[in-house]
């Protein structure tokens, strides 16, 4: 399938000027400070002249990782008064038809305030945890690791897979993704991974 020139991701560098703050540089590209300081990991407001921000343009990166964050090791969710299944797998990062499955809820999918709900760790976060545990970087392991994840997490391969080669490539099209989280090497693979979750964060933080 091909992918629109709006839906690809593109990196903009900008070499921090002096007189810069996060501020002015956030209104320079139409973005928020919490997505500048977590595309390039930084604490506080403090930036110097001279160094190079990554700045990501485009709408690939957020719909293709809106599934992807999400909260660590969630076990189970009970409803509030005005949830719906697709706010509150918007706000865990998941899939509607997937709670929806592992809740037996069938159309037209009413939930009901204090209904307890099944749910499971965002995809990209539980991988890139299973990821950070191997031994060896080889794609027979990290295909292994992947469909693990997956069967853990009752889901297809497409919706951990999906993700993470986003957020390794940047795009929805690369190798498979056992060759490019090898390519990418561990640290950098775990790395991206760390600023895609701390991204999608930001992101839900700042709507």
């Amino acid at each position: 399938m091909m992918i629109s020139p709006e839906e690809r991701v593109r990196w903009q560098y900008y070499r921090i000027e002096p007189g810069d703050s996060l501020i002015r540089i956030a209104r320079k590209f139409d973005t928020e400070v919490a997505l500048l300081r977590a595309a390039n990991s930084i604490r506080g407001s403090m930036i110097r002249a001279g160094d190079t921000l990554m700045i990501p343009m485009g709408s690939g990166w957020e719909s293709s990782l809106a599934m992807a964050g999400g909260e660590p090791q969630v076990k189970g969710y009970r409803v509030r008064r005005g949830d719906s299944l697709h706010a509150i797998a918007f706000n865990l990062g998941l899939d509607w038809r997937d709670i929806a499955r592992w809740n037996n809820i069938s159309a037209p999918y009413v939930i009901y305030p204090d209904q307890m709900l099944r749910v499971a760790e965002a995809p990209l976060r539980a991988v890139g945890n299973r990821l950070a545990d191997l031994l060896k970087w080889e794609p027979e392991r990290l295909n292994e690791a992947v469909r693990i994840t997956a069967g853990e997490l009752d889901i297809g391969m497409g919706k951990i897979a999906q993700p993470l080669r986003v957020a390794l490539t940047g795009g929805a099209v690369s190798p498979s993704i056992d060759k490019t989280l090898w390519l990418t090497g561990r640290e950098r693979s775990l790395e991206r991974i760390r600023r895609a979750l701390s991204y999608v964060m930001a992101r839900a933080a700042a709507m």
